[in-house]
């Protein structure tokens, strides 16, 4: 005997068949079970007949061998449903459809043969809401079932009969105890009049049995017909107390049941939890799932649900995956609602709903997309369509792999896809497994694999072809395998230069190191770059003679004091060269001193210097060495203000540097420094002498017009009469402007004379030397007129001194213990006194006037005349305003 189990699985949430054979052996008491074949599908109910596996899957009902290959299918209208049932009984083939119809198949040929048409049993059986349980008897004339009605899904009370051959639906009801028939009988024989009337024998036989077959407070349950007589059919009645199916819609009954779950925690009736846990679905109570999936030991399911709450999925999908694990099929809806639409893809497919999880995954689910493909490439495989397979798996990105794995025992077929596909690298590989190898060293030349290549010669002991082939593809690849080689064969030279030709310096300088290999080792550390030239610098270091790279790889690395270490310890004057090249004011300031020092005890003053301009110290050895200041090396030792805090020092600094360019008639650059220390008086007048000493008329011009002084003016203006000013009208203008600028009407007067005169010495033109004069006459008149202004200011200044000076000591007469500062400021009697160039007063503290509380008025300060003042003091003024009056 064969049975199926059904088992679901929690990854790809399909479900796992696994056949198993009982075996009866006689010697032993206890029946033993024998494993036999396993396959994943998405039937929703499975039968088995002699070698056949029946599966409702989707809207048909696939015909299987225990390998789970599709031998059969029996497709359904649409207009009838998706197959929801299925029975078998000897060779005939019950079907119940999800809409309500009941089809009846022969199985004894090898063809499926429908037996009658199909019945349609809502149309004749009263508020029939769908299928319980279905049997069909031996002779596949007779189909019972019970079902569910109302919308609230109650079993229904009644078996119901279904006679194929004359169409005719028979029931028995639990209630009554009668037939159909007998129902009809007992109403007609109600409906006659019963008056003087005497129980007849039908009536009392109706009346025993009746009460025999009335089966109040049950409800039919497991059918099961004869197997040797057609016409007997079995029935389980079951107590409907103890059953909940009932109550899955009603609102007060759930609520009680759940509330008070612990009554019922002593029941061991599979049935009862397993419908707790279908309720547990409708009404999301997940708690109680897992106590009901418990109790049934269901712990596939149970772990399923754990694992779910584990992740945090939202509530719907723990819901939906509680419900595939008991069958139901509200999953898909749940799902969606959540919008899990990947969990929705994978439940299409466990289904084999193929064509809708593709479209799906299109439209909503383009992630798993590629997913779906192999998935159902791999289904198609399994089914033995190799054509569709390979097209899925080539949608799926998988079929450099795939295809050759499941071509694999079919050679033929699986070069032509090679050579049709053109990817043939596969092909090579599986020559070289087979030890075809000139084979598979033509496909890799076609391919382009150097390095296979390059392995293949290297095995075959070609090895001169093989160096051939790295050099000329200069595949960094292969060069690496030729280095490991020739680094294996004791062949270090050779293995250098194929690790260096791959960039894989690291190998080379190690194997350069070990092998002495020194010529190679600067230009390999070079090359690397990083800690590496560091360590190859220390490796020359405690060479003998090789101080010179040593000290080069040292200044490669950035470790500009070590190298200089180096390099003053070993004398490699050369490298110094190279190294003070690099210097740079962001250098070291002690590495700078001591590179100066160097080259200054060599002689090398300029490159000495050059050093110190850095370090902002260079300005004493230009002057002692003297040497030359170029415009670069003056930018060099201008300090900025934030080297140099000090304002004080700075500016020290820089009328050194211009004292030196002036030392060295550098006169230009001499008025650029001194503008810089920002003195502009002093400043200004020297660089002015400095420009004018360099003779660069255009900078003295543009100094002189930027600089507004006075003292400028003239200097810039004397300086352009020392040209040739009187052929060049532009200069004369200058001349005039300066001189008219600083207000010097004395000079503009002795210009404009000594223009008179080159009209008259040099062209004879009077009329011009006239109008010069008439302007010299002007200026000349206008500095006069100054000059007595002038004069008589300071004699009007010095009567008034004079006068004030008298009035002071008047003063100082008539009260000499008075302090005079009160009453003349003493800057204003300092100026009295120098104006007429005396001795300046000096002030006496009176000591007498000591003002108390009482001398005041009121607390306040009061400026009181000097006769008051003197008169309060001698207590001889009393305060009336007679006194004011006169």
């Amino acid at each position: 005997m064969i049975f199926a189990k059904i088992k679901p699985l929690d990854i790809k949430y399909l479900l796992q068949v696994l056949l198993y054979k009982i075996v009866d052996d006689e010697s032993d008491e206890k029946l033993a079970v024998e494993y036999i074949e396993n396959f994943e599908c998405s039937a929703l109910q499975i039968t088995i007949r002699e070698q056949n596996l029946y599966c409702a899957e989707g809207g048909k009902i696939k015909i299987r061998t225990f390998q789970g290959c599709v031998k059969q299918i029996i497709s359904m209208p649409e207009s009838e449903g998706e197959p929801i049932m299925m029975d078998i009984n000897n060779s005939w083939l019950c079907i119940i459809n999800s809409n309500g119809y009941i089809r009846i198949y022969d199985l004894s040929s090898g063809e499926v043969r429908q037996q009658c048409n199909s019945k349609y049993i809502p149309a004749v059986v009263e508020n029939f809401r769908q299928f319980l349980h279905v049997k069909i008897n031996g002779t596949g004339n007779r189909v019972s079932f019970t079902y569910f009605v109302g919308d609230e899904e109650k079993v229904s009370p009644s078996i119901m009969i279904w006679d194929a051959e004359t169409d005719r639906v028979s029931k028995f009801n639990f209630l009554t105890g009668m037939t159909d028939q007998q129902q009809f009988d007992a109403d007609a024989e109600i409906e006659l009049p019963s008056e003087n009337r005497p129980t007849t024998a039908a009536v009392r036989k109706i009346k025993k049995e009746q009460k025999r077959f009335r089966l109040l407070n049950h409800l039919p349950g497991t059918l099961c017909w004869d197997s040797n007589d057609p016409r007997y059919l079995i029935c389980e009645a079951n107590p409907w107390k103890a059953n909940m199916v009932q109550t899955v819609h009603c609102a007060f009954i759930v609520s009680a049941a759940l509330f008070f779950f612990i009554t019922i925690m002593f029941q061991f009736s599979e049935s009862v939890w397993e419908h707790m846990a279908q309720m547990c679905v409708k009404t999301q109570r997940l708690d109680i799932a897992l106590i009901c999936l418990g109790k049934m030991k269901h712990a596939s399911g149970a772990r399923a649900l754990r694992i779910s709450s584990k992740n945090n999925d939202p509530h719907e999908v723990q819901v939906a995956i509680l419900a595939i694990q008991l069958g139901l099929l509200v999953t898909q809806e749940l799902f969606y609602k959540c919008k899990r639409y990947d969990l929705v893809n994978r439940l299409l497919q466990t289904r084999n709903r193929w064509d809708e999880a593709i479209q799906f995954a299109q439209n909503n689910d383009r992630i798993h997309l590629r997913n779906t493909y192999y998935n159902y490439a791999k289904h198609l495989e399994s089914l033995g369509l190799i054509d569709k397979a390979i097209e899925n798996y080539e949608k799926s990105g998988m079929h450099r792999f795939e295809v050759p794995r499941m071509l694999f025992n079919e050679p033929k077929m699986l070069e032509a896809y090679i050579k049709k596909t053109k990817d043939p690298l596969w092909w090579a590989q599986y020559m070289e497994s087979q030890n075809e190898l000139k084979v598979a060293r033509l496909f890799y030349q076609y391919t382009n694999d150097y390095l296979s290549i390059v392995r293949l010669l290297c095995y075959s002991n070609d090895i001169d072809e093989a160096v051939e082939v790295a050099n000329n593809s200069d595949n960094k690849a292969a060069c690496y395998y030729l280095g490991q080689y020739f680094e294996a064969h004791m062949d270090p030279k050779k293995a250098v230069a194929f690790f260096t030709k791959a960039c894989a310096y690291s190998n080379a300088l190690r194997l350069a190191k070990e092998h002495c290999i020194n010529e190679e080792i600067a230009n390999l550390a070079l090359m690397a770059g990083g800690n590496e030239i560091v360590e190859a610098a220390q490796y020359y270091e405690n060479i003998p003679g090789q101080a010179d790279k040593a000290v080069m790889l040292y200044h490669k690395a950035g470790m500009i004091n070590r190298a200089l270490d180096l390099a003053f310890r070993t004398e490699q004057f050369s490298a110094l060269d190279l190294i003070s090249n690099d210097l740079d004011q962001n250098s070291d300031p002690q590495t700078l001193q001591r590179a100066a020092e160097f080259f200054q005890n060599n002689q090398q003053f300029d490159k000495a210097v050059q050093l110190l301009a850095y370090a902002k110290n260079a300005v004493n050895l230009c002057k002692e060495k003297n040497v030359p200041l170029s415009e670069t090396l003056a930018e060099k030792l201008t300090p900025s203000k934030e080297n140099i805090t000090n304002e004080a020092d700075r500016i020290k600094l820089l009328e050194s540097i211009a004292e030196c360019c002036l030392h060295q008639r550098n006169y230009h650059f001499a008025a650029k420094k001194y503008t810089q220390a920002g003195n502009k008086l002093k400043i200004s007048f020297f660089a002015m002498q400095s420009l004018i000493k360099s003779a660069d008329t255009p900078k003295i011009i543009f100094f002189a017009s930027t600089a507004k002084n006075k003292e400028i003016y003239i200097l810039a203006a004397n300086y352009l009469q020392t040209l040739n000013w009187k052929e060049n009208g532009d200069l004369m203008k200058r001349i005039e402007s300066f001189y008219s600028k600083a207000n010097a009407h004395e000079h503009l007067a002795t210009f404009y004379e000594a223009c008179a005169e080159v009209e008259i010495d040099d062209y004879r033109d009077y009329s011009k030397a006239m109008d010069a004069l008439i302007e010299a006459m002007k200026y000349l008149t206008k500095y006069l007129v100054l000059k007595v202004i002038t004069e008589e200011m300071l004699k009007l200044q010095n009567a008034f001194c004079f006068q004030a000076y008298s009035l002071i000591q008047q003063l100082k007469e008539r009260e000499p213990q008075i302090k005079l500062s009160q009453f003349v400021n003493q800057e204003i009697q300092n100026i009295i006194c120098d104006e007429l160039k005396i001795p300046r007063i000096s002030d006496t503290n009176s000591t007498e006037s000591e003002w108390t509380g009482e001398d005041e008025i009121d607390g306040e300060d009061v400026d009181y005349s000097y006769e008051m003042k003197r008169r309060i003091q001698s207590n001889k003024y009393k305060f009336d305003k007679d006194y004011f009056k006169s």
